[in-house]
This record gives structure tokens, C-alpha cells and sequence, in this order.
């Protein structure tokens, strides 16, 4: 977090540049506009510069760059199913003839090509610093400091992951927050609200840092719950029984057994997050008792030990 806040000033950029294309959206009203999409561009651009210090150019150009972005949805359909099942992987996607391939190979992909690009560059700038400490710079610090620990294979699939993972989780969150907002005009009158009587009270900049952000309960209550009944990871991401296994409600697990809870059964369990879990109600984390809201808190996806939006 605090890497992240110190990129702050470069993010606000990005945060100003997407106002700016929806403002000209604004001026004509008979303009209509895929909001998910804008936001999904928005994403890109923000992780291009939290990652390698520049926007990969979505915002400017209004459109999925070289279809960048339907090559992520492409492969997370692929890895939902064959995930499950990954011996296949072999057989597929890492079968030699896919090289014969080129419009197969995620090698060719725009946001691979940049990776690669970087990770060459910043390597010829030897101990030259650069302006800023984004992610590929923390990176390749770890890399020099133990080479036989941290691969250039690690600086490559850690960077290139956070690109990938990344802008499609923010997108997912960012759609599934303004969605429900706007379909329901109790919850956008109540942020509205919020935001006017900070903002008149001096307690809101034109562009609102995270710390800010976190003086606005209701809008904090809503996005919360816009993670929770819309998670952004729905894969069953796996972890093995420990040694001696595992007793998990009543039930043992041998020793390498494979468990995994899936977000998106988790956050609707009536036990936990009310008999109303089904719906979008931000007030569930307002209204509920402290032991309740930390129950909840325990079971959010996003923010468990292991897993992170």
C-alpha cells in the first residue's frame, strides 16, 4: 500500500484522463458509451503506470489496443476449466505445436511484447535509477540482490501476472461497484449526499487520495459490498491439507488433500453475511454489531491472508 500511495501523483494522471473522455461523453447527450469498457481501459492504464511507468495508451485511443483485453477474457475461460484439471495445459496450451501458431501464442500478446520490452530496458540501464519505484524497479532490485532465488523468469511472471490479474480484478471491481450504484437510486442518493456535505466541508480535494477516501463510511460500506456479492476472482484457487492434515467444520482432511472455497458461495452464505446475503444492501456494514462486521470482514475474499484483490 504504501508503494502504491507513492505513486499516487502519476495514477491522479491517469484518474484526470478518464474524466476528461467522459466529460466530452457528457457534452453530447445522444452519445451513448459501454461504461465497463472505459473503465476496463482505465485499469490498463493504471497498472501500465504502477508497473512500468507508463500508460499502455487505452484511454487515449478509446478502444481495446490490438484486442489485449478480449485476450484476457479469451484466457480466463481457458484457465477456469483447464485449471481444474491441468494436466491438460500439457496438451493444450503448452504443446510445442501451438509455436506453429503465432495468433495462438500468448507470447505475441500486446501486454507480453511491453513486459519483455521493459525487463530489456531497465536491464540496460544498469545502476542508472529511474524517476520513480514502480513495481518492474522493486523487481528487478529483488532479482540483482539474489539472481539464484529470484529468477529474470520470476521478475518476468511476477510483472507480467500483475498486468494481467490486475487489470482485469480492478475492472471487475470498478463494474460491479458502479453497477449496483446506479441501479439503485437509495444508494446513489446516499454517496451523492456523502460526497457533497465532505466536499462543503472541505474535506474533499478534486482528486481524492486513498486516505481521503477512507473519511467517506457510506461510500467505503458500498464499495465493500460491491466486492462482496460480485468477487473478483470465481476460480477455486486450491491449497494443500498440512502435514498431519486438516479439521475443517467437523470434517478431517488427510495430509496433501486439496481444499479450496469459492468466493462467490463464500460471500452469499446466510450465517455469515445475513438472511439478505443474496442482495446489495452497503448497509449490512453500518448497521451490524462490531462482532458481526468482523465476521464478515474474515470472510471477504479480497482481503483474506492469502488471496488479495
Amino acid at each position: 500500500m504504501k508503494a502504491m500511495q507513492g505513486l499516487a501523483a502519476f495514477v491522479d494522471n491517469t484518474v484526470e484522463l478518464l474524466a476528461m473522455k467522459l466529460d466530452k461523453f457528457a457534452e453530447t447527450p445522444d452519445k451513448v458509451l459501454d461504461l465497463g469498457d472505459w473503465l476496463h481501459y482505465f485499469a490498463f492504464d493504471v497498472l501500465g503506470e504502477v508497473g512500468f511507468s507508463k500508460k499502455f495508451g487505452f484511454l487515449e485511443a478509446g478502444h481495446d489496443i490490438e484486442g489485449a483485453i478480449r485476450t484476457i477474457d479469451n484466457s480466463q475461460w481457458y484457465n477456469g476449466i483447464v485449471g481444474q484439471v491441468p494436466f491438460l495445459d500439457k496438451l493444450l496450451r503448452r504443446n510445442p505445436l501451438w509455436q506453429w501458431f503465432p495468433f495462438l501464442a500468448t507470447k505475441n500478446a500486446l501486454i507480453t511484447r511491453i513486459a519483455k520490452a521493459e525487463i530489456e530496458n531497465r536491464k540496460t540501464m544498469g545502476d542508472k535509477e529511474i524517476d520513480r519505484k514502480d513495481l518492474l524497479s522493486q523487481l528487478m532490485k529483488g532479482h540483482d540482490a539474489a539472481p539464484d532465488k529470484f529468477g529474470e523468469g520470476d521478475v518476468f511472471a511476477v510483472a507480467h501476472g500483475a498486468i494481467f490479474a490486475g487489470s482485469d480484478s480492478t475492472a471487475s471491481t470498478m463494474q460491479s461497484f458502479f453497477y449496483h450504484v446506479l441501479n439503485d437510486e437509495g444508494v446513489y442518493a446516499k454517496i451523492n449526499q456523502e460526497i457533497e456535505e465532505a466536499t462543503k466541508a472541505g474535506k474533499l480535494p478534486q482528486i481524492i487520495s486513498f486516505e481521503d477516501a477512507q473519511q467517506l463510511p457510506y461510500f467505503q460500506a458500498a464499495l465493500k459490498e460491491a466486492m462482496r456479492v460480485r468477487p473478483a476472482v470465481g476460480l477455486n484457487i486450491g491449497r494443500l491439507a498440512p502435514p498431519g492434515g486438516a479439521n475443517l467444520d467437523g470434517h478431517k482432511f488427510p495430509e496433501g488433500t486439496r481444499l479450496a472455497v469459492n468466493g462467490w458461495v463464500l460471500h452469499r452464505d446466510r450465517g455469515i453475511f445475513g438472511q439478505d446475503a443474496d442482495i446489495y444492501r452497503p448497509e449490512r456494514w453500518l448497521d451490524s454489531d462490531e462482532k458481526s462486521i468482523k465476521l464478515m470482514d474474515r470472510h471477504m475474499f479480497q482481503v483474506c491472508r492469502f488471496l488479495c484483490h
